[in-house]
């Protein structure tokens, strides 16, 4: 039988064109309030100190190997031995580097990895930054690929610099765009706090959150772009992203592009790529797509009935149909939403305005990529681009990764398309693909279809399992993760720790030891933000409705171990037991969590999901712990008598 409940309760946690528009923003910046003279002289001196600021530094990490790599492109692969001295790493280490890996190029791959995930003597030597790998490739002797890197700082700052006055002036709800910032990674909780504390005036909160980019800029420079991407999805901030990445592209991304001529009078941008069966596959992209605006043009619907259409396909894109004042900007805007794989947006409008002339180009396309997709290996796609055009990349909020055990060279892209299109449907499309161990496919997709596509992938989960599924990640939630424990882990423990009860956690001094704890109940009693509270130590009033899942792990210390709390956040929605409930399995804690002036969520809490947890974990000895939030609400509350009976149960 399973641990009686612990009883807790909590306080209420409750869930030239461009020119004119320029100045059109920089005259509406002048009726800009004013904050106080303390709150102005607080901001002075947290922008004029650098040192007040200095633990905001985000650093880079595993995650960001592939943009590492791409930064360090031309440098010689032989000197990754001297290469991982400068970087802190330990002569062992690069021994055992060596011995491990057998080309030059895996050995310094593997040596930037050791240094994003900061092994031996890196954080003395120096964090992992931009700018610190900047200093190491000019020490091993590579001042001309230094040079490149720190010719986008000086940019990006330019750039910043430039737009900064009207920043300043104009930037809309600082709290939102500083929300989205630290999800993003650009910004820190504590600069997110300090934004935040900074209320009401709106021009300190501002100074704060443009202080905190340009020190994040500093030390990355696409800080910007994702700076820029966030601005163009905040309502009131469309223009200033719009014109921050008009100059990221031409001063910074210029250099990854390269002009491929359809005719003498055009020009489509192209991204460069080392594979020639995907720049030939991104011509052929290309001129479909010039011929098929050159025919939507002759046929010339109505302005307004496309963008119609446009907007019924997706609502996301109103803001930059907003700034389109004829039919070229629109079609631009459709032609910046077309992948390799997906034109879909494309097909719809030839369809519903009835030009036959494009719906040939169109097919002849279609046919090519079937073609190309039935013949690439998922090796040769590696590191590929699937834009049509050198758009901005997507944010982690509209981005999809799935984890695949693959590979490489056993599957084709058409593998890819096949399983994406039967789990996902037309919600995502194929931004990336990348190998460390396993195929990492990177898809985006449009925020306002988020609980549809979440809810589809649920339904389709046991087939994308099947499919030699790891992980999959849907913006910041983890929906899924392979079991490392029982898949990973080698049987190393001894006889005696064997045939200990599986719940009993045996930890040395000063060992760490993991917990599974989650936490059950009803949607809307505050299950998320305990959680977040447990996380952040702040409360979020308002935080995200969980769909299916996400995880969480912090870090407990006692007298002698490190306790790390894995907390799982379940959705409390019927639609979602099926997936949730797989995910009962091996718990250590089971948290559940009513509201006080809710009894049906309390009576729920015996009814179903006691009886859940008994019925799919295998401990016998989980602990349950019970939590009556909202203490603070008094319109209608629960019977303590009741508690008391479920408790002694």
């Amino acid at each position: 039988m399973a641990e009686g409940f612990t009883l807790m309760r909590q306080k209420s946690v409750r869930d030239s064109k461009d020119s004119k528009k320029l100045q059109e923003l920089q005259k509406d910046s002048t009726k800009a309030p004013k904050g106080s003279i303390q709150d102005s002289k607080f901001v002075l001196e947290l922008v004029s100190d650098p040192s007040s600021i200095t633990d905001t530094t985000i650093l880079l990490n595993i995650e960001h190997l592939d943009r590492v790599l791409s930064e360090l492109e031309h440098f010689a692969d032989a000197e990754w031995e001297h290469f991982g001295l400068k970087c802190g790493l330990h002569y062992n280490t690069l021994k055992r580097i060596e011995s491990d890996t057998g080309s030059t190029k895996k050995r310094f791959r593997e040596c930037v990895a050791c240094w994003l995930r900061r092994e031996d003597d890196v954080d003395k030597k120096g964090k992992p930054t931009l700018q610190r790998l900047a200093d190491i490739v000019e020490v091993t002797g590579d001042k001309a690929a230094a040079e490149k890197i720190r010719i986008k700082f000086r940019e990006a700052i330019q750039i910043f610099n430039t737009h900064h006055p009207l920043l300043s002036q104009s930037l809309s709800d600082p709290v939102s765009v500083a929300i989205m910032l630290q999800r993003e990674g650009v910004i820190t909780g504590q600069v997110l706090d300090s934004v935040e504390s900074a209320s009401p005036s709106v021009p300190n909160q501002r100074e704060i959150l443009l202080a905190a980019i340009r020190k994040a800029i500093q030390s990355n420079y696409s800080s910007l772009q994702t700076f820029a991407s966030v601005l163009c999805k905040s309502n009131g901030n469309v223009e200033l992203g719009t014109f921050i990445q008009r100059d990221y592209n031409k001063h910074i991304s210029s250099n990854e592009v390269v002009n491929i001529t359809i005719e003498e009078e055009v020009e489509i941008p192209v991204l460069k790529s080392k594979s020639r069966e995907f720049s030939s596959i991104r011509a052929s992209l290309g001129r479909m797509l010039y011929k098929v605006d050159k025919a939507i043009l002759k046929k010339s619907p109505s302005i307004d009935d496309i963008k119609l259409l446009i907007k019924s396909y997706n609502l996301d894109l109103k803001p930059k149909l907003e700034n389109c004042l004829d039919l070229s900007d629109v079609l631009d805007v459709v032609k910046g939403e077309c992948s390799l794989t997906d034109i879909s947006l494309l097909e719809a409008i030839v369809e519903k305005f009835e030009v036959t002339e494009a719906e040939r180009y169109i097919e002849q396309y279609k046919t090519t990529l079937e073609e190309f997709c039935h013949s690439m290996s998922v090796e040769l796609c590696l590191k590929e681009k699937f834009d049509a055009v050198n758009t901005s990349p997507s944010l982690k909020c509209e981005s999809a990764t799935y984890v695949f055990d693959w590979r490489p060279d056993e599957k084709k892209l058409k593998d890819i398309t096949d399983i994406l299109s039967k789990t996902s449907g037309k919600f995502v499309k194929i931004k990336y693909i990348d190998t460390g161990y396993s195929i990492v496919v990177t898809c985006s997709f449009f925020r306002s279809v988020m609980k549809r596509l979440i809810i589809k992938l649920s339904e389709n989960l046991a087939l994308l399992k099947e499919s030699g599924l790891m992980k999959l990640t849907v913006g910041y939630r983890t929906i899924w993760i392979k079991d490392e424990i029982q898949e990973i882990k080698e049987p190393l423990e001894t006889k005696t720790k064997s045939e200990l009860p599986q719940a009993t956690k045996v930890a040395s001094v000063g060992e760490k030891i993991e917990l599974k704890v989650l936490f059950i109940g009803d949607l809307g009693v505050g299950k998320t933000s305990i959680v977040q509270l447990l996380k952040n130590k702040k409360v979020i009033w308002f935080p995200q409705t969980t769909i299916a899942l996400d995880i969480v792990s912090i870090d407990a210390e006692t007298p002698d171990t490190i306790v790390e709390l894995h907390l799982y956040d379940t959705a409390g929605l019927e639609r979602h037991r099926a997936l949730t409930r797989q995910f009962y399995r091996n718990a250590d804690i089971a948290i559940f969590v009513f509201s006080i002036d809710d009894g049906d969520s309390f009576r729920h809490i015996e009814q179903v999901w006691r009886q859940e947890v008994l019925n799919h974990n295998e401990k016998d000895n989980v602990k349950m712990i019970l939590i009556g939030n909202k203490d603070d609400c008094n319109e209608e509350r629960v019977n303590p008598k009741s508690t008391n009976m479920i408790i002694k149960r």
